[in-house]
């Protein structure tokens, strides 16, 4: 296999893991959901979520209206986990890491599949 070839098919899985893993849009088109579970960083994100939302302080509710249902209870504080509800952040950190290193070891046994049978010497 060319090396031209190989960066632009990592590029193409890394510029599409980016626009569909949830990170930067949330409003995906449903024939497209599907790749959020194939994209590394919705695994990343996720993990980098629940660490910080179960971990830390309540979060004051601000003045105007707000998304999270303690605010609209008179509620001045909002937990970490409605945020993460909202968010529709449901696995947790430990799985998602289990899945990360699912993929570094599903890349690695690509690489080493492509370079021993697809990398003839000339």
């Amino acid at each position: 296999m060319d090396f031209k070839k190989s960066i632009v098919i990592a590029a193409l899985y890394a510029l599409t893991s980016m626009l569909l893993g949830g990170f930067y849009q949330k409003n995906i088109p449903s024939w497209l959901q599907w790749f959020q579970y194939l994209s590394y960083l919705t695994y990343s994100y996720e993990a980098a979520l629940t660490t910080e939302f179960t971990t830390s302080l309540p979060f004051r509710c601000l003045e105007v209206d707000s998304a999270y249902a303690a605010c609209k209870n008179n509620g001045t504080f909002i937990p970490g986990r409605d945020v993460l509800v909202k968010l529709k952040v449901t696995r947790s950190v430990g799985e998602n890491v289990a899945v990360i290193l699912l993929f570094i070891a599903f890349f690695r046994l690509m690489t080493y599949c492509c370079l021993r049978y697809l990398n003839r010497p000339k």
